[in-house]
């Protein structure tokens, strides 16, 4: 069995087998859904490890064993081809790769690609009944986006307007690359300023810092207020039109009370979200 990391670092390319017909997922059960017209049915799906750089050093996060640096992992691409030569591209997700997970992933191969989805008009209203087995288990979801990316194209069309009309006129990014950068420079916050102003000239109108020191990178309560004193630089560094969030990555596991400690602090700094911190 392979962790999600470890999979694809030394075979370069896994290809899954092209079969006539995959079986279903969930049973055999009939749906009435009123498909735009039929598609063209799935011939191939691969997954490949495609390298690349950051566009700067990247630290660690909370359960890193050492900084991300300038290459990273390979990531890890998920490649749908249909029968009219369509190509759809997604990534790969958290789970483990096993073998299992890729025999029933091959049940796709030969299936209709519209008929994975229940419609209404031009539109998607919801997942086929034996689809739902598939999409909604995490183990196996990843492989929706490179389907509903090649829907996409057949329909020339992005992919959230395949659910419908949009409900806003724009979103704004954040950049997610804040991590630990005073650890990996072995310098203090400062460095998290200096980065937070490029990220703002480059356009972004928020941020999401990696937080958790306490975890393992400082322990005890020297990363609890290093995380502390890194958001507040954070903030100072952007002024106040601007949204921050954080991820620490579970690293306040086990010590809720340092985690409390943490928020409160920076309470008065609007930290708009905070997730994984236990």
């Amino acid at each position: 069995m392979h962790s999600r990391r470890d999979f694809i670092k030394t075979t370069g390319l896994a290809t899954l087998a092209v079969t006539a017909h995959g079986s279903l997922l969930a049973g055999t059960q009939n749906h009435s859904s009123i498909f735009p017209d039929k598609g063209p049915s799935i011939r191939k799906i691969s997954i490949f490890a495609a390298g690349g750089s950051f566009y700067r050093f990247i630290g660690p996060n909370a359960y890193d064993e050492r900084p991300k640096g300038i290459k990273g992992n390979p990531r890890k691409i998920v490649l749908t081809e249909l029968s009219d030569g369509t190509q759809g591209i997604g990534t790969l997700g958290y789970r483990p790769l096993t073998e299992e997970v890729l025999k029933t992933v091959k049940t796709l191969i030969g299936r209709d690609i519209f008929s994975l989805y229940t419609w209404s008009g031009e539109t998607i209203s919801g997942v086929s009944r034996e689809m739902e087995a598939l999409f909604f288990d995490a183990t196996y979801a990843w492989v929706e986006s490179a389907l509903l990316d090649a829907i996409g194209r057949l329909r020339q069309a992005p992919v959230w307007k395949l659910f419908g009309s949009s409900v806003r006129n724009s979103i704004d990014p954040y950049d997610g690359t804040m991590y630990f950068e005073d650890i990996a420079s072995q310098t203090d916050v400062q460095i998290i300023a200096k980065i937070a102003k490029r990220i703002k000239s480059d356009g972004y109108r928020a941020i999401k810092i990696k937080l958790g020191r306490p975890d393992k990178w400082l322990p005890g309560d020297a990363g609890v207020m290093r995380d502390i004193e890194a958001f507040i630089a954070l903030r100072e560094a952007v002024g106040n039109n601007f949204n921050l969030m954080a991820d620490a990555n579970n690293g306040y596991r086990d010590k809720f009370e340092q985690a409390v400690k943490m928020l409160k602090a920076c309470a008065p700094y609007n930290m708009y979200f905070i997730e994984e911190l236990f």
